[in-house]
């Protein structure tokens, strides 16, 4: 958001200072017949400030270690957020959320979310300034790979999650110690299909270990966007279902949490499947 006003406010600037700079020379600018130039100079400045932040992106990437592991780092959630404000923008997609209000103010939360498609954690970043458990292979995504690492993302094997319990019990402290909000897709992959999958309930070490209440949190028509890119506007929904204080699960155990919040996001998906832009299954 904060970007985009910077950009929008430079456009504007640019565009104006062209206009009336060169209209003082050659006054038949300043007639109506050319009175669509300043819009011409302002799409221009506009793209023009989005192709360098880009660049910026690039090269500055390529001075992060992505085989270093950072931690939390306010500034690359920022360059994060930013970034998927502008994606979401160029690509007509509208997030609608619900919710969000009940966040905790003075305490990090746990998210979950269903997962079906790369654009959730775009979504996400839009509004949440939260690292997540995610898979090591995102850091060699291009531009935003080495900002996702360092952000302060948590790199876990999916395929072995278990073997990964380090890296869970670290996104714990980080909870514990209330420096970060952490979310993560208990599925540990995409629904290619939109179906919630099984949960793996390791994941929820992270929030016993962190003593964090646990957001829950729905995503919609994601996928949808990624296959209507550009086509047409597409309203992707967030809703904060419930946020789970610690003091309710402490004493259950991680599969019992697991399949609670699987049930209650399950319930809350099922309820607004009218929202979908593809009601049939797949798209």
């Amino acid at each position: 958001m904060i970007f985009g006003i910077i950009d929008i406010s430079i456009s504007i600037a640019v565009s104006l200072s062209i206009y009336f700079g060169v209209g003082s020379v050659n006054t038949e600018w300043l007639s109506w017949t050319w009175c669509w130039l300043p819009l011409v100079f302002f799409i221009g400045s506009y793209l023009s400030v989005i192709v360098i932040w880009t660049l910026f992106l690039i090269i500055a990437g390529l001075f992060i270690d992505t085989k270093k592991r950072h931690k939390p780092n306010k500034f690359g959630i920022w360059i994060l957020n930013q970034s998927a404000y502008q994606i979401l923008f160029f690509t007509r997609v509208k997030v609608i959320d619900t919710g969000l209000e009940k966040l905790p103010k003075d305490r990090k939360y746990f998210g979950i979310f269903n997962h079906s498609s790369s654009w959730d954690a775009i979504a996400m970043y839009k509004y949440l300034k939260t690292v997540y458990i995610s898979k090591k292979g995102n850091v060699k995504d291009f531009i935003v790979g080495p900002w996702i690492e360092y952000s302060g993302s948590i790199p876990i094997d999916r395929d072995n999650l278990f073997a990964s319990l380090g890296s869970i019990k670290e996104a714990g402290q980080y909870l514990k110690g209330n420096v970060v909000n952490v979310c993560v897709s208990p599925e540990g992959t995409r629904s290619k299909e939109r179906q919630l999958l099984p949960f793996h309930a390791v994941v929820f070490e992270a929030a016993k270990t962190g003593q964090a209440p646990i957001a829950i949190f729905a995503l919609q028509n994601c996928q949808a966007a990624g296959k209507r890119i550009f086509l047409h506007r597409t309203k992707v929904y967030i809703d904060l279902i419930e946020v789970i204080p610690y003091e309710q699960y402490k004493d259950m155990k991680t599969a019992e949490l697991s399949e609670m919040c699987r049930t209650k996001l399950l319930t809350h998906l099922e309820a607004h499947k009218d929202r979908l832009v593809y009601k049939d299954g797949i798209e």
